[in-house]
């Protein structure tokens, strides 16, 4: 064992193992019927063809099989093993797909310029949403979607209940009268009617002070209760 702990060539330790096979007689087809490992795995194990075989942690399970049909002490060998993987470790040793740190630190990198470039690139369009609704709201007229009343018409109730949502609106006004809406653009106005017609007059106004005007007539008629022989 210390003979193969003090050569440094990378082949040694698989032709160490295939020595030892061979001087107890056993081929590999008789080795792989033993150990159940196939006699590909084994191959690659005596060639040192570590990029084709499982993780390491796996190749220490193979050898300490191995070493079972060819009398040797799996502890020793595997402790080897690791000394000698560690010692003429190159890109040879290749085992189980192992990452070299730089590659996987570039990759981390890459990954974090990825999110980053994402994250400038949502946050542009945020602002960018953001400058055009500002512009839209000072270049472009404001805008008023009437709910109730939708036309002019008739009403037999003392009041009505005027609603309504605007668009790009500073300033609201019904009749004169300022009126508040919410942050989605709906506003009420409660309107109590005249006999008769009834002008009501909605002036939206944004930043610039571009206006848009909705009039509608809405006829108060009064009830006539007519009794039965009055």
């Amino acid at each position: 064992m210390a003979n193969i702990e003090n050569k440094k060539n990378i082949f040694q330790f698989g032709d160490f193992l295939r020595q030892k096979r061979e001087e107890k007689g056993i081929t590999l087809e008789k080795l792989e019927t033993l150990t159940k490992i196939k006699k590909t795995i084994l191959d690659d194990l005596e060639n040192e063809r570590f990029e084709k075989l499982p993780p390491k942690i796996y190749i220490r399970g193979i050898i300490s099989k191995y070493c079972q049909y060819v009398e040797l002490n799996p502890v020793e060998v595997i402790n080897t093993f690791d000394k000698y993987f560690y010692e003429n470790r190159s890109d040879k040793f290749n085992i189980g797909k192992v990452v070299n740190i730089n590659d996987a630190f570039k990759k981390v990198k890459a990954k974090h310029f990825d999110f980053a470039k994402i994250l400038i690139f949502v946050l542009g369009i945020l602002i960018l949403s953001f400058v055009i609704r500002q512009a839209s709201l000072m270049i472009l007229p404001p805008s008023v979607e009437m709910i109730n009343p939708k036309e002019e018409t008739s009403y037999t109730n003392t009041a009505i209940n005027i609603q309504g949502r605007v668009l790009r609106t500073k300033f609201l006004t019904v009749n004169n009268q300022p009126v508040l809406f919410d942050k989605y653009g709906y506003f009420e106005y409660m309107m109590i009617l005249d006999p008769g017609v009834n002008e009501i007059r909605i002036i939206a106004k944004n930043q610039l002070n571009k206006s848009m005007t909705i009039i509608r007539n809405v006829v108060y008629q009064e009830e006539i209760e007519r009794v039965n022989g009055n």
